[in-house]
C-alpha cells in the first residue's frame, strides 16, 4: 500500500502461528520464525481467482429474461452461480422456467439452460417453441431420421434409414449392424427391429423417450460447461522452480576410466592421428595444436 507521503509501505498479516503481526513481504514470522511463504503463495493465488471471478461475473447483472413476451426472474440461479454451486445452478433455472408457466418444448428448455451455463449470463430475451409446435417440426420429418440416441448416446442410423425408406424393409446388412450393437440387450435389439419394421423409420432415440434423452444431456452439457468456467477460474499456476528444472543442462557423467575433455567434461572427443600432426607441423611447425597435443574434443573443440 501506499503511505501519506506516496512512498511504498507494506501489509500486514497474521502469524497462523504466534499471531504476530508480519509483513506480507516476509519469509517467515520475525517472532517466532514460523515459514510464511505458502501463506504468501495462497493469499496470490486467491487475489489471482478474485480477478478472474470478476472478468467471469461482470456479465452475470442481467437476472431476468423475456421468454415469449413473459419476464422469467432467474435471481436465484444467478446467486447459485456466484457461489459456484453447480447442483443448485442447473436446478434453479429449471425451475425459474417451469414456475413460470410458460409452454415451452423440453429441447429449447434445455437449450437455454446450457446457453445461460456457457456464457455464464442470463440473456434479455429468449424465442421458445411451444410443445405442440415442436411437435409438427418432429412429424415433418419422417423418414430424414438418420441418428438414433440408444441409452442416451448418437449412433448412425443412415443406411438402415436409406434400405426403410427406398427399400421399405430391413436388410441382412441392418440386422447385422443391430445385432453388434452392444449397448442394447438382446431384448431390447429385438425390440428395436420390431420399432423399426412397424414405424417404417428410425426413431429419435430407444429405449428412453426423446424429452427423456433431451434433458438427460442437456443436464450433462450444462455440467460440462460449469466446469469449465470452474477449472478456468480457479487453475493453478505452475511452478516457477518446476520449469526451471526441466531446463537445467544435463551434467556429464565422468567415469574416471573414459578419457574426457578437461574443459567441458564430455567424453566426446578423438585421437588426433599421425597424419593429421604431421600436416599440421608441416604447415606451422611446433607451434601447431595438432602437433603437440594427443585428443581433441568434438563438443567444445579443445585440445590437449
Amino acid at each position: 500500500m501506499v503511505g501519506n507521503k506516496g512512498e511504498y509501505s507494506m501489509a500486514l498479516i497474521k502469524c497462523p502461528e504466534c499471531g504476530g503481526q508480519v509483513s506480507d513481504k516476509a519469509d517467515q514470522c520475525i517472532h517466532c520464525g514460523y515459514p510464511l511463504t505458502k501463506i504468501k503463495e495462497n493469499n496470490d493465488y486467491q487475489r489471482i481467482v478474485n480477478q478472474r471471478q470478476q472478468q467471469l461475473f461482470k456479465n452475470l447483472t442481467n437476472t431476468t429474461c423475456n421468454i415469449n413476451g413473459n419476464i422469467v426472474d432467474f435471481s436465484k440461479a444467478v446467486q447459485a452461480m456466484k457461489q459456484w454451486n453447480k447442483k443448485e445452478s442447473i436446478q434453479y433455472i429449471l425451475e425459474s422456467i417451469d414456475n413460470s408457466g410458460i409452454d415451452i418444448c423440453v429441447d429449447n428448455k434445455m437449450t437455454l439452460l446450457t446457453h445461460i451455463i456457457q456464457q455464464y449470463s442470463v440473456p434479455e430475451s429468449y424465442n421458445a417453441m411451444t410443445k405442440e409446435e415442436y411437435a409438427d417440426d418432429l412429424d415433418n420429418m419422417d423418414g430424414s431420421i438418420v441418428i438414433c440416441y440408444l441409452h442416451y448416446h448418437k449412433y448412425d442410423f443412415e443406411d438402415t434409414a436409406r434400405n426403410l425408406y427406398f427399400k421399405k424393409k430391413l436388410t441382412k446388412q441392418d440386422f447385422n449392424y443391430i445385432k453388434e450393437l452392444s449397448i442394447l440387450t438382446e431384448e431390447e435389439k429385438q425390440q428395436l427391429i420390431s420399432v423399426l419394421q412397424l414405424s417404417n423409420e428410425v426413431p429419435l432415440s430407444f429405449p428412453e423417450s426423446w424429452d427423456d434423452v433431451l434433458y438427460h444431456n442437456g443436464i450433462k452439457e450444462a455440467e460440462k460447461f460449469f466446469d469449465q468456467h470452474y477449472k478456468k477460474v480457479h487453475k493453478q499456476k505452475k511452478k516457477k522452480n518446476k520449469h526451471h528444472s526441466n531446463n537445467k543442462p544435463k551434467q556429464t557423467i565422468q567415469h574416471p576410466n573414459v578419457p574426457h575433455c578437461p574443459t567441458c567434461g564430455s567424453t566426446n572427443i578423438e585421437k588426433i592421428s599421425m597424419t593429421r600432426k604431421a600436416v599440421g607441423f608441416l604447415a606451422v611447425g611446433f607451434l601447431s595444436s595438432s602437433a603437440r597435443n594427443t585428443y581433441r574434443c568434438k563438443n567444445c573443440g579443445y585440445k590437449w
